[in-house]
């Protein structure tokens, strides 16, 4: 006999039912509403986060403890419930000298200071220098590590390629993971993660565990087919980059849409431009990008050079580096007035020059 008994649930979700968590972000979602102007917060699904800004801590006090107070009265209407012992507060503070830590109550017991947090995974401590978070990372990648190890055997272990998808998913993957956050610590802290790293790029490329860094990263440029790239020489230049050293070009056809303008508009702009400025010798570069490569090309009166870089490069670098070399050009050729055409706006506006530029 089978006997089948119904109740009501008056708070929570069922057990193991699909919707639980859906249901449970919905109804928790309001709880950032009931927190004051000075207080920010975050929230995912059931972890919370409450912070207050200032110079006062008496003032940052009262606003938190006014924050809490009011969190407290919703999750009671709402049929929540805090964990008073899983609920901590940090202060966050520069100062050197004792100063009072802040005094917050929740259900009448007084909130737990401490000197580092944990929140999403990222170990936050009271100055902010990560150093806690590092060193609980190195110790999970070190158990990640001894896993490459097992499966690199020479004999009988994994190919360069599973043991690089191994390497992504538990080492690299890991780093990365809030590195936008912990990447603000000083490199001598960051540097701790390096041995790790170096010791996995080893196992993976079968190199010795003497191999210089160095070697790692030629194994990589040539994994990269970025063997052939040729690295273009920087232009020797004495500007000050402290100083404004005027850079002013010209733009005649920054008024007209290039929507709705005729060709034969502005072929008449740039005849009158070059009527203009017919003392002045012209030069036109231009660069352009494909999928083999990228290229500039700087066009003169009686010549024309042309060059490429490697297909990494971007239009940008071909737009830019295409109107340095033709002010390298300038520079070592009979004194007189010269004057360089392009069509990259951007280029022309990130230059730090005191040559006389036009843009078509």
């Amino acid at each position: 006999m089978i006997y089948q008994i119904f109740f009501t649930r008056e708070e929570g979700v069922p057990q193991g039912s699909v919707l639980r968590v859906t249901l449970f972000a919905l109804k928790i979602n309001d709880i950032l509403k009931q927190l004051p102007p000075s207080v920010k917060g975050f929230l995912y699904v059931d972890d919370l986060y409450i912070s207050c800004t200032g110079d006062n801590i008496h003032f940052i006090e009262r606003q938190l403890q006014l924050a809490v107070n009011k969190i407290r009265q919703w999750s009671s209407f709402n049929g929540f419930t805090f964990s008073t012992d899983k609920t901590s507060c940090i202060h966050f503070c520069r100062k050197r000298r004792l100063h009072p830590e802040p005094e917050i109550l929740v259900e009448g017991q007084l909130i737990n200071v401490v000197n580092e947090i944990k929140f999403l995974g990222v170990t936050f401590n009271k100055k902010f220098t990560f150093k806690p978070h590092v060193m609980k990372l190195r110790k999970k990648l070190d158990k990640a590590l001894n896993i490459l190890k097992v499966i690199s055997n020479t004999s009988w272990g994994a190919s360069r390629t599973s043991l690089l998808r191994v390497y992504r998913a538990s080492i690299l993957s890991k780093i990365d993971y809030g590195c936008v956050i912990y990447g603000s610590a000083r490199q001598s802290v960051l540097k701790g993660l390096d041995p790790i790293h170096h010791s996995a790029l080893r196992l993976c490329s079968e190199a010795f565990r003497t191999s210089r860094v160095e070697s790692l990263a030629a194994e990589l440029l040539r994994n990269l087919n970025l063997e052939d790239l040729q690295v273009v020489p920087n232009l020797e230049h004495h500007l000050t980059p402290w100083k404004s050293h005027g850079l002013k070009f010209l733009n005649p056809f920054k008024t007209f849409d290039k929507a709705t303008t005729t060709p034969e508009v502005y072929q008449q702009l740039f005849a009158d431009h070059r009527d203009i400025y017919h003392n002045f010798i012209p030069i036109f570069t231009d660069g352009s990008k494909s999928s083999l490569s990228t290229s500039f090309a700087c066009v003169f009166i009686n010549s024309t050079l042309s060059f490429q870089f490697h297909s990494s490069c971007s239009i940008f670098t071909a737009e830019i580096t295409a109107i340095l070399h033709a002010l390298y050009q300038i520079s070592s050729s009979t004194p007189d007035n010269y004057i360089i055409y392009s069509d990259s706006l951007s280029a022309l506006e990130s230059m730090a020059s005191s040559t006389v530029l036009a843009t078509h």
